[in-house]
């Protein structure tokens, strides 16, 4: 084993060693720590803490983080929040013994891992509404609501954010590396214009964020703030704004993470791949991208989409292959599901036809314990738009 370690690698040994004889009193796990994509860095490091919260033998367990190699912090602001939260340790350290722990779990087959396995799985069991670990500083709060009043918006307004996934982030962060594959998660950002004028009709302001964007959100509406396209832009007050949104709307990317940490409710569209559903924390409403099969000249319905995998498909090319086209959400069919939302937030309650979701529910829930039970929750805290269900009940036949 040694001939095939670098010579560098030998010195780290005896630490490993060391580790590992003492782990049935003081159980050491060294960990990388994914700062690239703010979903990860924030969702991760979130579930992470409070499932540690609630473990009662976390006293016993240290855990030890490193920032993975050429990795760009993807917000500072966020970072430094969680830097003093959790262990970083030089890089070269971590992913050393890191590496050298997972050669031993192979060859001794350990059932003790040494490291902790960061994931976006939340449950009910850990992840509260009073619960919340990541959060701003009142003195940070305070910086942030000075940033606000530079894009009119003021501590008395109620809002809600809006961000739309396309290919313009992850080129410019991407290093190089192509990000096409991705390209199926993308959508316009046009098609939320009747469901913004909905909100700000409704006496809400509406709040485009992200901080690189392909085109402009402005259509003659003083009530909608297109933030992404100021001079504004800024780490702090990219967090500030989720924080202190009513809700988000969103097309399954990163920052949703971000909400989902602050305990927001979530509109959800053009979800896909939909297969991947975890549980939140407050109310979440979804549509889902229509699978379209070429080969069959007819939409999927629930069942055919997980029977073929894919409710699992993760890159582009995937759906290309088996001749399925993705068929992004109307604007009217995003209005509906923001009128739900709102409705949800004006009357806390929700109107729904029993009927359609359950039976939704009832194939998602089976053919994705069947095909997929590491994903499995029985308790989403999810629903589908009632309108959505019944205009395309041929999904759920």
């Amino acid at each position: 084993m040694l001939k095939k370690m670098k010579l560098e690698n030998i010195f780290f040994i005896p630490i490993v060693v060391f580790i590992r004889l003492i782990s049935p009193l003081i159980y050491i796990r060294i960990t990388p720590l994914k700062v690239a994509r703010i979903g990860h860095l924030i969702g991760e490091v979130e579930i992470y803490l409070c499932n540690k919260k609630k473990d009662k033998k976390s006293f016993f367990t240290i855990d030890l983080f490193y920032i993975r190699k050429n990795e760009k912090i993807c917000n500072i602001f966020l970072f430094n929040i969680i830097k003093k939260k959790i262990i970083i340790i030089p890089a070269l350290i971590g992913k050393k013994i890191y590496r050298i722990n997972l050669k031993l779990n192979r060859i001794l087959n350990s059932k003790k891992s040494y490291f902790y396995e960061l994931n976006f799985n939340s449950s009910p069991e850990y992840l509260k509404i009073n619960n919340q670990q990541i959060k701003m500083s009142d003195k940070d709060i305070e910086i942030g609501r000075k940033m606000a009043e530079k894009i009119n918006l003021f501590s008395h307004d109620k809002f809600v954010c809006v961000v739309c996934r396309d290919s313009s982030y992850l080129k410019k962060n991407s290093n190089g590396k192509d990000f096409d594959y991705l390209s199926f998660r993308n959508a316009d950002i046009d098609t939320f214009i009747p469901a913004s004028n909905y909100i700000t009709e409704k006496g809400y302001k509406v709040v485009r964020i992200g901080n690189v964007v392909e085109k402009k959100f402005e259509f003659g509406n003083p009530m909608v703030i297109d933030y992404s396209n100021t001079k504004h832009v800024n780490d702090l007050l990219d967090i500030y704004l989720i924080s202190k949104c009513e809700f988000l709307i969103t097309t399954a990317m990163g920052l949703d993470m971000v909400a989902k940490v602050c305990r927001k409710p979530i509109v959800t569209v053009n979800l896909c791949p939909f297969g991947i559903l975890e549980y939140w924390a407050n109310k979440h409403f979804m549509i889902f991208k229509k699978y379209f099969c070429n080969n069959k000249n007819k939409y999927l319905t629930i069942s055919e989409i997980f029977d073929n995998k894919s409710a699992f498909f993760s890159e582009t090319s995937h759906f290309e292959k088996n001749n399925i086209k993705l068929v992004d959400n109307t604007p009217e069919e995003i209005l509906d599901v923001t009128k739900e939302c709102i409705d949800y937030l004006l009357n806390n309650k929700i109107k729904e036809n029993n009927l359609y979701q359950n039976k939704f529910w009832n194939i998602y829930l089976s053919k994705r314990k069947l095909i997929a039970p590491e994903f499995y929750n029985k308790d989403l805290n999810c629903m589908i738009n009632e309108k959505f269900l019944i205009k395309n009940k041929n999904l759920i036949e």
